[in-house]
């Protein structure tokens, strides 16, 4: 989406592979970064109350502290931060990736950096 931060932008992958799951798992292209929910919203859902879409090109609006906004078929769905590990939203990821699904620890560790690059990124918003 023009004009906005999206995570694909704020973060650098340096590993193909690891890119293309957060890519193809997280829609990194298409989540767009905010100082906070009401900011993300007012951002990215356009229309009136109950006749909302989202922005093109954009499937969740995530706030700092790690909530996020997003819309299906016109009905609102927000979710606080989320309370996992310490990898934060990519943990699950994370853990499909080191549980013999191809993936070395190696490129789960490049995962694993990724998330915390991406967790700086917000901050540093």
């Amino acid at each position: 989406p023009q004009g906005l931060l999206t995570i694909k932008q704020a973060i650098l992958v340096d590993n193909d592979q690891a890119f293309n799951c957060l890519v193809e798992r997280c829609a990194i292209e298409r989540s767009t970064l905010h100082s906070t929910s009401v900011e993300a919203e007012q951002t990215c859902f356009i229309g009136v109350h109950g006749h909302q879409r989202m922005l093109r090109n954009v499937s969740k609006a995530y706030a700092m502290d790690g909530s996020y906004s997003q819309l299906k078929n016109g009905n609102k769905f927000w979710r606080n931060h989320l309370p996992v590990g310490p990898l934060g939203p990519l943990e699950p990821i994370v853990q499909r990736l080191g549980n013999g699904n191809g993936v070395g620890g190696a490129q789960v560790a490049q995962v694993a950096q990724v998330a915390q690059v991406a967790q700086v990124a917000q901050v540093a918003q």
